[in-house]
């Protein structure tokens, strides 16, 4: 129930900041918007710039959301630091679990609204309701947990003016890394990129998405690998900034 009451104050506090809301929310789906009319005005097709087609770039554009989920857990976790805010709470009952689940939940719910919303401009442009667009809807969900984590360490080890550079870092690492908005040819370096969490993030939605199995346990096990030491680093070492404190 505490990390709830704390979560519930958090996520007020990302509300509240018309920024947050626009990078979050509305920037992921503007440049959706944008890369259509790209397509519309070059008079490419999808079969010249798959990447573009509403099937794979829905699963690109939820994802890339998330990068935004880590700035805004980084931004806010960082400056509860720097405020003493997190100091003052540790006056009270709290846990230092109470702390990581209620910077944690809040991230989990705006991510929840944010891949509903992909999903949905999705449909208008021509997605198709099928089984594999509701599992990858789904399976989106624990995807984005890696990106929460990564916002949580940043936001315990980085100071609120370090944030913006270091997750746009972030950013684009998942830009490019992922091949959601550039094309991957097969070979070494996509290869590579497979055994990192970027790609994977963004190839089993899609590979959901056109119910085609192909290196799809590969690309999961790799995710949950990297999902699973997230979480135990970002458990642990905001823990310690907690206890240090």
């Amino acid at each position: 129930m505490t990390s709830i009451v704390f979560a519930k104050r958090n996520l007020k506090e990302n509300l509240r900041n018309p920024i947050n809301l626009f990078f979050t929310l509305a920037f992921p789906i503007l440049m959706f918007f944008v890369f259509q009319l790209i397509k519309m005005g070059t008079g490419a097709t999808d079969e010249i710039v798959p990447m573009f087609a509403t099937n794979n770039l829905i699963p690109s554009i939820a994802v890339f959301s998330y990068t935004f989920v880590s700035l805004t857990q980084c931004t806010q976790i960082a400056k509860d630091r720097e405020t003493a805010f997190q100091m003052r709470l540790s006056a009270s009952p709290m846990q230092p679990r109470h702390f990581f689940w209620g910077y944690f939940l809040p991230s989990l719910v705006v991510v929840a609204v944010q891949t509903t919303l992909c999903f949905a401009v999705g449909f208008c442009f021509g997605l198709k309701f099928t089984l594999g667009s509701f599992l990858a809807f789904l399976s989106l969900i624990p995807i984005s947990l890696f990106y929460i984590c990564v916002g949580i360490i940043l936001g315990s080890v980085l100071g609120s003016k370090s944030c913006a550079g270091v997750c746009t870092i972030f950013v684009q690492l998942t830009a490019i890394f992922s091949g959601m908005f550039f094309p991957l040819t097969d070979g070494t370096f996509k290869d590579v990129l497979t055994f990192l969490p970027f790609l994977p993030s963004v190839a089993i939605p899609q590979n959901l998405i056109h119910q085609t199995s192909q290196n799809l346990g590969l690309y999961a096990l790799v995710l949950c690998a990297y999902t699973a030491l997230a979480f135990v680093l970002a458990h642990s070492i905001f823990r310690k900034q907690l206890k240090n404190r």
